[in-house]
């Protein structure tokens, strides 16, 4: 049986049971985003909290609104932000973003969205709604989150690539702009994800690469030196650490 927790260096995820567990996705959109300034950032699909937290930690002076659509992973998510050091940054709400009404602008937005199509559901309703992508398909997603920003506003996202090929096509039809675009590959030949940061300005835009293993199944050194501020060497680290506090 796995662990109910997942322990990073300055926080905690705990109770994964009720919804997704942490995953490598939500780790490596957390550690590669990047807002300049931000004193507001949106966490769409918060789930556990994960990038909330991540958010909190790189962003110290910015308040992060964490919107969970389904109550008993808001519920998770909201204990696992008031077990960390970062409880003051971070309001969890219940709310579906396409029915949030609002005013607010946010100076940055992150989303790790549900991208199984066509895909059979199983048993569970929260991790359905969590993974299947007519929950939240990119277009109603990014016609939601284009009212919610600014002209300097920027927003990361990550999709499977063929998805993000499309999502990346209507971002630009209705206005937006490309501002960085990651690949993400599992091994050397093995593309399975793209990042996106996306704007309302344009700016030169990048592109990178990101391998996350070696051809020998280890973890790349490039994935290591992304995750150190973020990832522990190991759960004997943590107790050693909690033990010394």
């Amino acid at each position: 049986m796995s662990n109910s927790f997942f322990h990073f260096k300055s926080f905690s995820i705990y109770k994964q049971t009720k919804g997704l567990k942490v995953g490598t996705d939500a780790c490596i959109l957390g550690a590669l985003a990047q807002f300049q300034n931000a004193k507001t950032i949106l966490d769409i699909g918060t789930g556990s909290g994960i990038l909330a937290l991540m958010m909190s930690q790189k962003h110290p002076e910015a308040k992060i609104l964490a919107i969970e659509k389904t109550k008993a992973i808001a519920e998770q998510a909201q204990f696992n932000v008031q077990s960390s050091a970062f409880a003051h940054q971070i309001q969890v709400i219940e709310r579906n973003i396409l029915e949030l009404e609002s005013e607010q602008i946010f100076d940055g937005i992150i989303a790790n969205p549900p991208y199984f199509d066509n895909h059979l559901k199983g048993l569970e309703p929260s991790k359905n709604n969590a993974m299947h992508i007519e929950d939240l398909p990119p277009e109603k997603l990014l016609n939601t989150c284009y009212k919610l920003m600014h002209e300097h506003s920027s927003m990361w996202l990550i999709y499977p690539a063929n998805t993000a090929v499309s999502a990346l096509k209507y971002w630009q039809s209705i206005g937006g702009f490309l501002l960085e675009q990651i690949h993400v590959y599992e091994r050397a030949n093995k593309h399975i994800r793209t990042i996106l940061c996306l704007g309302l300005k344009p700016g030169e835009s990048q592109l990178k690469q990101l391998i996350l293993k070696t051809e020998s199944g280890e973890i790349s050194e490039a994935f290591r030196h992304l995750m150190q501020d973020f990832y522990l060497e190991s759960t004997d680290v943590y107790k050693v650490k909690k033990q010394a506090n």
